[in-house]
Parts: structure tokens; C-alpha cells; sequence
């Protein structure tokens, strides 16, 4: 069924272009309303069709800075191809920062395929995946930690590709990216319900990034996507001049598990947790990660929660108060590519990517 959501960009023409993505909205206050998602695309000639998104969760700021700066800052004499720019994504989560949607609880980034007459959500998702996503060649999808959980450094994520070809191309985006820690992933959180599985469903290639948390803006997370984000625009043909920032640290790759494996750490009660563990430390199986003290019977001897799987702790819950079900910690491992390519590619910490401009 044909898409009730509408752009308001020109079709083929260009140059530097802003508008909106129209979507109905009939609501008691507005019988005729829309929601207008702001979008940019700037086109020049042949060449990659990139598409940057956050917004995704309305509570996640740095890719919300990082569009802005990226929108501000690029024209048609700097890019080939297009390269199009959604900074608020899920515009009424957004607005009410929010990660998910006021106005139908919808979350993002579990709405795929969405719907072309469902909710706003699943419009929205269905006019992203149908249209803009179908329309790239390569997808970059930057999140961070939100309120409810913290990252301890800017990270890049990447869903690993089976095919050794397409995993060295990878291998080389983050090399490009340049992030303080990589970590890939077999699926993402949601299964294929985000926009990881939108960009499998039509074969286009992702990025996504945690680069921050807690609700606010990480200077370090901004700078290191931001620059990240230009160098791989840079390693895929989508700049004509190189960004000329260097990556302060080579990348540290590791591996993660799914929602359900060991290395998310769910609490198995209400409480107040009281964490025995920092952002960054190696735990082993079994450490104690902390204690959940309860606040209805505060006499009561404190539980203790255990990590179920040895690993670097990269992410935690941000909230002392906790329910029943949240993620307190989740934990990653170093991981060595069997690709000898792969492998070379990123010991290799030279500088390999300033080369003349195109």
C-alpha cells in the first residue's frame, strides 16, 4: 500500500536542500495536523547516495548535535553523490525527550518494517525503510546511551558480515571511523525489528554508534562521531576533500552478544541498586556486580546480582532506582579477526586514508 507520508525535498535536482517529512497527524487539537520531521539533502552529481540519521530515541543527543554541525557545515562543493540528513528522526519522541513516542508509545527502532496506515511510529519506520533506506547505498545511524544507561567511551557498532569480502569492507569503515572501541554483533537488540534489520531487508550497508549516555551531550562522544562520520564519508568515495583528522586511538574491536545472552545483566527485582563495578572494568563470571537493596522492606538482607559472563563492562544503568527487568550492565569481548586481512588491516595503525583530494 502506497505511503502516506510525503517529502517535501525536489526528486532530483543539485544543491543544498531543507524541508520535511509530512506525516497526518488528525488529533483532538488538530483535525488536519501534520508532523513535520525536518530533513537535508545535499547533492552533487554521481556518486554515493549516504543516508545520516539519529532522533531515532529522542532522549540521545550526540547524532542530534553531530547532523546539525554536519548539515551546517557541508554543501554541494564538498560532497559526490547525495547525502541526506535526518537530525530528528522520531521528531514527537524529540521534542519530548523522550525515547520513545508521546503520542503512541511507539519506539523507533522496534517498529520496523512499520506500516504505510499504521501509527505515526510505524509510518514513520515504514516511509524510512521503503524509501530512504531502499534509495542508499550505505546507511549511518548514530544513537547513543539516552536517560536510562551510560557508555563509558563513544563506540561504534557493527553487525558482522559472513561474507569475508564485505567483512574487510567493514573492517576498513572502522578503521575509518576511528571510535575508542568497536564492537560487532551477530544482531542487534531489537532483531531485526530496527533499522539493522531494515538495512539487511534491502541490502544496504550500516553504521550505527553509542556515543555517549545519561541524557546530556558528551564532548567526547560528539567529537568522535562527528569526525568519525567525515572520515568514513571520506573512505567511501562521498567526500571530494579528505576531513584531515586523525582518530586518537586505534580502535579496540570486541564482540557482543544478543538481548538474551550472558553479557546483558538484567536485575531480577525492585530496588535500589548499589554497583560494585565501574564503566570499563574486567569482570570474570561470577563477580559480584552489586546489590539490589529493597526500598518496601529496607531490613531485608540485600540481594546480590552476579555477571553471568566474564568481559569488559560497557555500558551500565544509569538510575539508582531500578525495576524488575532492567539491564544493569552489559559486558563485551576482545575479539582477534581470523581474516589475516582483516587482521593486518587493523594492527596497521598508520595513518593510511590522507591521500590527495578527489
Amino acid at each position: 500500500m502506497k505511503t502516506q507520508v510525503k517529502s517535501t525535498l525536489s526528486d532530483e535536482s543539485d544543491g543544498k536542500d531543507f524541508g520535511y517529512l509530512r506525516i497526518p497527524s488528525s488529533t483532538d487539537g488538530s483535525a488536519y495536523g501534520v508532523i513535520l520531521v525536518p530533513l537535508i539533502r545535499i547533492r552533487n552529481g554521481a556518486g554515493p547516495r549516504v543516508l545520516i540519521m539519529a532522533g531515532n530515541h529522542g532522549d540521545e543527543y550526540e547524532g542530534q548535535v553531530i547532523c546539525a554541525k554536519l548539515a551546517h557545515s557541508l554543501g554541494p562543493g564538498d560532497v559526490k553523490g547525495s547525502l541526506t540528513i535526518v537530525p530528528s528522526l522520531n521528531y514527537p519522541a524529540v521534542k519530548a525527550g523522550r525515547r520513545t513516542s508521546p503520542i503512541d508509545g511507539g519506539n523507533l527502532n522496534r517498529s520496523f518494517p512499520g506500516s504505510p496506515t499504521g501509527s505515526v511510529t510505524e509510518q514513520i519506520a515504514h516511509y524510512v525503510e521503503n524509501v530512504l533506506i531502499a534509495s542508499s547505498d550505505f546507511v549511518i545511524d548514530l544513537h547513543s546511551g539516552g536517560t536510562s544507561t551510560e557508555f563509558f567511551m563513544p563506540t561504534l557498532v557493527v553487525r558482522r558480515s559472513q561474507d569475508p569480502d564485505r567483512f574487510l569492507q567493514q573492517m576498513r569503515y572502522v578503521k575509518a571511523f576511528g571510535a575508542p572501541l568497536t564492537y560487532l554483533i551477530s544482531e542487534a537488540t531489537g532483531n531485526d525489528a530496527g533499522v539493522i534489520g531494515a538495512c539487511k531487508r534491502q541490502a544496504v550497508d550500516h553504521l550505527t554508534t553509542e556515543l555517549g549516555g545519561g541524557g546530556t551531550v558528551s564532548i567526547e562522544g560528539v567529537r568522535v562521531g562527528h569526525d568519525g562520520v567525515l572520515r568514513v564519508l571520506w573512505e567511501m568515495g562521498s567526500l571530494r576533500a579528505h576531513p584531515r583528522v586523525k582518530p586518537e586511538v586505534p580502535t579496540r574491536l570486541m564482540v557482543r552478544g544478543g538481548l538474551h545472552s550472558d553479557d546483558f545483566l538484567h536485575a531480577t527485582e525492585d530496588g535500589v541498586f548499589e554497583p560494585y563495578i565501574q564503566l570499563g572494568d574486567h569482570v570474570d563470571r561470577d563477580t559480584i556486580a552489586g546489590v539490589l537493596h529493597s526500598y518496601a522492606t529496607p531490613w531485608r538482607t540485600p540481594t546480590e546480582i552476579r555477571f553471568r559472563n566474564a568481559g569488559v563492562v560497557i555500558a551500565k544503568a544509569r538510575s539508582g532506582r531500578i525495576d524488575r527487568g532492567d539491564a544493569l550492565f552489559v559486558v563485551a569481548q576482545d575479539e582477534l579477526p581470523h581474516e589475516p586481512e582483516a587482521m593486518t588491516l587493523l594492527r596497521d595503525t598508520r595513518d593510511t586514508l590522507v591521500v590527495a583530494d578527489r
